[in-house]
């Protein structure tokens, strides 16, 4: 069986004209697709559908698609769906955050000129879709329905961890640069060495704190 007929996409935009040119290219290839308008509404569709890629525009409301794709590649049970993400723009800083929160994948959807709708980019588009979906070994996760209030309960836990591990970092980072000043100024083997010996069980005092606050 062919794997288009197989396999459900989920398209999340809250441009009317964006969705309907997805659904028509993705649903001309024999691919079945969902959509959602929102962040909120495209988690709980993932969950009450269970797709088998995701293709998320970056600025939506409620949740920016760069949440959501960090929520879902958090997530053991949602993180082996590929995600591609879309953009209005062309900026280079754009792709590198779009990979930074997990995503496989990053297009622009510029209706200009060469812009996304370009049929070489929808070849090249298309192409994308059925390589992540071959190389993907992702089994369909259980299908159930989840409400908003637990999508804003795990997105808050997600963002405390996230605070905690950057706590964590600035601590190291502190600990490095000032006694780095130090060694700079010793001459001395043995201090030397015991000022290294300082540092390392400073840093291992950091991570102990950072243990203890995730217990």
């Amino acid at each position: 069986m062919d794997i288009k007929e197989q396999k459900t996409i989920l398209i999340a935009d809250d441009s009317l004209t964006i969705q309907e040119a997805l659904k028509n290219i993705l649903q001309e290839r024999g691919f079945n697709t969902i959509i959602a308008r929102d962040g909120i509404e495209a988690l709980k569709q993932v969950y009450s559908s269970s797709p088998d890629l995701i293709i998320l525009d970056i600025m939506m409301p409620r949740m920016k698609g760069y949440q959501v794709s960090r929520f879902l590649k958090s997530n053991n049970s949602t993180m082996s769906i590929p995600i591609i993400i879309l953009t209005a723009n062309k900026e280079r800083q754009d792709a590198f955050w779009a990979k930074d929160a997990g995503a496989e994948e990053y297009f622009s959807k510029g209706l200009e000129e060469n812009g996304f709708f370009d049929q070489a980019m929808i070849s090249k588009f298309l192409e994308t879709v059925d390589n992540l979906l071959q190389s993907n070994s992702n089994t369909k996760i259980p299908k159930k329905i989840i409400s908003e209030e637990e999508i804003l309960f795990s997105v808050n836990e997600l963002l405390d961890e996230e605070l905690r591990k950057s706590r964590l970092l600035s601590k190291r980072l502190s600990v490095i640069f000032e006694l780095s000043s130090q060694l700079l100024n010793m001459t001395e083997p043995d201090s030397l060495y015991s000022e290294i010996l300082n540092i390392y069980s400073r840093l291992l005092n950091a991570d102990s704190g950072s243990l203890m606050l995730l217990d």
